[in-house]
């Protein structure tokens, strides 16, 4: 996909000390994002997980916005850490989190136009 180019920080749990979907792990991606875009807001923030209950609920949560990706077609991807359970955040509906699934990366760079 050839997506990687376009990313200039990450956050690594090991680094921050905190795992998704604590809101450490989410406020420190936020703080490095910042450093390259000073007046950066909360919304203004995709993130994209595979994880519901971690990657989408709790990115939501911390008034990001997101996208779950939908890997249950993929026999080779197994679930993890299945029993965190999913924060609460404004808005949340089955519909809502149907709205922002997707089933591939390759939708979100039709999506961004990358």
């Amino acid at each position: 996909l050839d997506i990687h180019n376009h990313f200039k920080w990450f956050a690594c749990s090991q680094d921050v000390k905190y795992e998704k979907p604590s809101m450490e792990i989410f406020d420190a991606s936020f703080e490095q994002a910042k450093f390259w875009i000073p007046d950066l807001q909360k919304d203004e923030v995709l993130h994209i997980g595979d994880s519901y209950a971690a990657d989408y609920c709790g990115a939501k949560r911390f008034g990001f916005q997101a996208l779950l990706l939908d890997r249950s077609d993929n026999p080779a991807v197994v679930a993890y850490q299945d029993w965190i359970e999913a924060p609460d955040y404004e808005g949340k509906t089955v519909e809502e989190v149907q709205l922002n699934t997707i089933k591939s990366l390759d939708e979100v760079v039709s999506m961004l136009s990358l």
